[in-house]
């Protein structure tokens, strides 16, 4: 097996990328990272390609020394890679994709919608590449990504916490080795059985209870400052007008309120996923944290 990866730097693509260089059914992977010189691994069956998904160059020719992709960099960045794919030895597909293309916000659904279109459009050309999608929810798990490790930080210098509504929205964020071993579990099952899949978190949570997790974790007990839903998203659009380099819309606000919460079964019956609960990777995420703090000093 002959692999082209990327999003390898990622938490998710390292962690699958170590599976995968220990497969002795790999015989050489191919990442594509637009710093070679700082990839964070060394291994005789890796090589490196230089290079970006946003540039045409050379490192459009390893994908066709290959029959498996693994595309861990997100599925935005799947029409730089569908065309090449049509010309070229790939038999079999790995996405990672999101859950976000059920979002009920356009904003947030419609650009992943119109990638998955092109997908299934590629695979009616193409029926003889066996793909399998992966749409995580929430990913957490980086000592320095965004969602989770925010929060943490928040939580050691404050106990104040905004809760817009009442908190009961559902939530199911996915432990980053957990989606890794669904990515490594698909290339190894050689992309069978074929098809889209969801993986989150082993249970849902409430919004209200994955913030009191997290607090809890950072040693504070919460204090929510209740918000009404739609004036606070008024007033954060209305900001975000007036003030360009403000972060926050008011469809950020409306989100908050979106239930996130979806059924893992068919990849656990699929590829053996078994995700962890949430207060189990919070732990473990906890953990990589302390050994990144204790690195920098």
């Amino acid at each position: 097996m002959n692999c082209f990866m990327t999003g390898a730097t990622s938490t998710v693509g390292l962690f699958a990328l170590r599976s995968l260089l220990g497969d002795g059914a790999v015989e050489r992977v191919s990442v594509l990272s637009r710093s070679p010189s700082r990839f964070p691994l060394t291994h005789e069956k890796l090589t490196i390609v230089p290079g970006s998904l946003l540039e045409a160059g050379p490192w459009q020719l390893a994908v066709n020394g290959c029959d498996t992709v693994v595309h861990v960099a997100g599925i935005m960045f799947l029409p730089q890679l569908l065309p090449l794919m049509r010309t070229s030895a790939v038999q079999q597909l790995v996405v990672v994709g999101t859950t976000g293309v059920f979002s009920r916000f356009k904003s947030a659904s419609q650009e992943y919608v119109h990638d998955e279109d092109l997908l299934r459009s590629f695979l009616t050309e193409r029926p003889t590449v066996r793909c399998v999608v992966l749409r995580p929810t929430m990913i957490y798990g980086n000592p320095t990504g965004h969602n989770v490790s925010i929060l943490l930080s928040w939580f050691r210098r404050h106990s104040v916490f905004p809760m817009f509504g009442d908190g009961h929205a559902l939530i199911q964020p996915i432990y980053d080795a957990d989606l890794a071993f669904a990515v490594v579990a698909a290339v190894r099952q050689h992309c069978e059985p074929a098809g889209f899949y969801n993986v989150s978190g082993r249970a849902p949570l409430t919004y209200r209870q994955f913030i009191e997790a997290i607090a809890a974790a950072a040693g504070t007990r919460p204090f929510f400052v209740h918000l009404p839903v739609r004036a606070s998203a008024a007033l954060f659009e209305t900001t975000h007008r007036l003030i360009p380099h403000f972060r926050f819309d008011g469809e950020q606000v409306w989100r908050t309120t979106d239930d996130r919460a979806f059924d893992w079964s068919a990849a656990g019956a699929a590829f053996g996923f078994a995700p962890r609960s949430f207060e189990d990777g919070l732990r473990l995420q906890l953990e990589r944290m302390g050994s990144s703090a204790g690195a920098e000093r």
